[in-house]
């Protein structure tokens, strides 16, 4: 399952992270990828179709991971105007999508330098 796409020091491509779903039912990978995409196409559903998911799935940690991830991302946001999605409070831009995938470059960075990483 795709987790995200981070773009590591020193390089200038994104690399796309995966994680194995060997032991997942089909269902849950099915779910799990429609969510996934809602989420890259920065949709304003995104964050419910994950809660829907971690409620249905509740140990699946990649699920939890990018909800709580969503939920602070939300808290930082204020609404544009209805239906057009988020905007961030802060000069980095409007795409909630683009700020997250920040997020997991820093994420990356972070354990680089001796913090916990992903």
């Amino acid at each position: 399952r795709p987790v995200g796409d981070v773009i590591f020091k020193g390089k200038e491509e994104p690399l796309a992270v995966l994680s194995s779903c060997q032991d997942l039912p089909a269902d849950a990978i099915k779910d799990y990828l429609a969510a996934f995409e809602s989420l890259r196409q920065n949709k304003p559903d995104c964050v419910d179709s994950f809660s829907i998911l971690a409620d249905r799935y509740p140990e699946d940690g990649l699920i939890a991971f990018h909800l709580e991830r969503l939920k602070r991302q939300r808290a930082s946001c204020i609404p544009a105007t209805r239906g057009a999605g988020l905007q961030k409070r802060t000069p980095l831009g409007s795409n909630p999508v683009a700020l997250y995938y920040l997020w997991l470059y820093d994420v990356s960075i972070g354990k680089e330098q001796g913090g916990k990483g992903l």
